[in-house]
């Protein structure tokens, strides 16, 4: 199959903004694991690990990473409704 130009457009865009995705997500969540640790506050380490999903979504408007986190939040979106790309299970 001939890929054309907005073809690859979608496809680089897709890729891109799921890297972004992952990148803030995986900064998010271990920042917020590693605050707990140095803290040595386990039980609240073993949540955060527990519930990751909303300790991404939580867990930058108090740490101020937000600006983390909006990038990464559009960067799924780019990549789900302009790249494609299925959502994250």
């Amino acid at each position: 199959p001939v890929l054309s130009c907005p073809m690859v457009a979608r496809i680089l865009i897709g890729l891109a903004g799921r890297a972004i995705f992952w990148l803030g997500f995986i900064f998010i969540v271990s920042h917020a694991l590693w605050a707990s640790y140095i803290t040595e506050n386990i039980g609240m380490l073993v949540v955060k690990a527990f519930f990751f999903p909303i300790t991404y979504l939580v867990y930058p408007r108090y740490a101020g990473l937000w600006w983390i986190l909006l990038p990464s939040i559009i960067g799924y979106w780019l990549s789900t409704f302009i790249g494609n790309l299925p959502p994250v299970d």
